[in-house]
Formats: C-alpha cells, structure tokens, sequence
C-alpha cells in the first residue's frame, strides 16, 4: 500500500509540474502571439507607408519632367524670340538708314 501511495503521490506531482508548466507554455505562446501580431500590424504600417512614399516619389518626379519639359520650351522659346528681336532690330536699322539717307 505505501508503494502504491508513493507512486500516487509521484504522479500527483508530475500532473502539477505539467500544470504548471502548460500554463507557462500558454503564458508564453500568448506573449508570442501578442509579438507577432505587433509585429505584422508594424508590417502593414511600413507598407501601406512604403506605398505612400513610392506614390510621392513618382508625383514629385511627374512635376520634375514637367518642370524640366517647361524649362525647354521656355529655353526654345527664348532663342526664337531673340533670334526674332535680333532681325527687328536690323529691319530697325535698316529703316533708320534709310530715313537718314532721304
């Protein structure tokens, strides 16, 4: 009888440290949960950011191009208007001669 109390008792105990430790492990895989599901909502924030980010970038390269192509017509703009200014102003002299020699 005391060896079958002994090994009640023994398996008394090995049934309190499992339930101890599956409450740990229970503990312990809430607190992982818990990481992971922080760290997918960081994973979502960082890609919903990323987007944004890529969404700028092209936008702000839309307006580059823009600039760019403004500043070429503006550029070509210019020469013709100088090279226009330039025979005004041989036609100018031109007429000037010529009320000056009448």
């Amino acid at each position: 009888m005391q060896a079958l109390m002994f090994y009640q008792i023994s398996l008394m105990t090995e049934c309190l440290i499992t339930y101890f430790t599956a409450i740990r492990l229970i503990t312990t895989m809430y607190a992982l949960m818990c990481y992971l599901m922080a760290f997918l909502s960081e994973c979502l924030m960082t890609y919903c950011a990323i987007i944004r980010a890529i969404t700028t970038v092209y936008a702000l390269m839309c307006y580059k191009m823009a600039i760019l192509t403004e500043c070429l017509i503006t550029y070509c703009t210019a020469i013709r208007a100088i090279t226009t200014m330039y025979a005004l102003m041989f036609f100018q002299s031109a007429l000037c001669t010529e009320c000056l020699i009448t």
